[in-house]
């Protein structure tokens, strides 16, 4: 078993969250066979790195997504990233994944990208979902979802998939709406299904019910399934 977390070390002149990955036995103790305990990843530069998702591949590799932002209410280039990094079974880094065993991906710049869920494709693409805000000032903050698919070696994302590597969705009529990605599995038939939130900003705070269920079916081309629920 594998656990994905994070914890706060001094590095930079400063304080920052790094990725910490340790493997458990079944006994659940440590194994220290795995990078000799618990294993740091750290990008190197002066922002926290969170983990929200671990899979292990059918190679045994240890796929590991996560998020990178600055400091808190700041935008500028890049102000929030998705990052991935990817461990051999032995705990190091895996140097054919990326860039040294590790990636970071921004949609577009001067945005916040934040991942929720990551799923392995059977071809070893890797598919993303969460969302991603343009807003520039704290308080008018209203992701819109997206979905987005890297190639297997985390390299680059993955241009036969919708525009460019990622799809981006706003649910709603009106522009004061935010739409999440928080989940998504891939069905036998190869739908991707992502699931998240949806919630007006018209009115703040908003009124019963604060939140709906979002439900949102794309085709392996990253196209819309039209055909998958009702979509506005």
């Amino acid at each position: 078993m594998y656990i994905a977390s994070h914890a706060t070390f001094g590095s930079h002149g400063a304080t920052f969250d790094d990725f910490v990955i340790t493997k458990v036995k079944n006994d659940g103790r440590i194994d220290t066979g795995f990078g000799g305990g618990p294993v740091k990843i750290d990008w190197g530069v002066k922002r926290d790195e969170r983990p929200v998702d671990i899979d292990v591949r059918s190679t045994g590799r240890i796929l590991v997504t996560g998020n990178q932002t600055k400091p808190p209410h700041t935008y500028g280039s890049d102000a929030a990233s998705i990052v991935f990094a990817q461990l051999t079974p032995t705990g190091a880094l895996d140097a054919t994944f990326g860039t040294g065993g590790k990636q970071t991906l921004a949609m577009l710049s001067e945005t916040q990208n934040t991942a929720d869920e990551t799923i392995v494709a059977p071809d070893g693409k890797i598919v993303v979902t969460g969302y991603i805000t343009e807003a520039p000032v704290v308080g008018d903050l209203e992701p819109d979802f997206i979905l987005a698919r890297v190639n297997a070696d985390g390299r680059a994302l993955d241009a036969t998939f919708a525009s460019g590597g990622w799809l981006r969705y706003h649910h709603g009529a009106t522009e004061n709406t935010f739409t999440t990605g928080n989940a998504v599995v891939r069905r036998a038939d190869g739908l991707l299904v992502a699931f998240g939130a949806h919630q007006s900003t018209e009115v703040w705070p908003p009124p019963p019910p604060y939140r709906d269920f979002f439900g949102i079916g794309v085709k392996n081309n990253g196209t819309i399934d039209y055909g998958f629920g009702p979509l506005p």
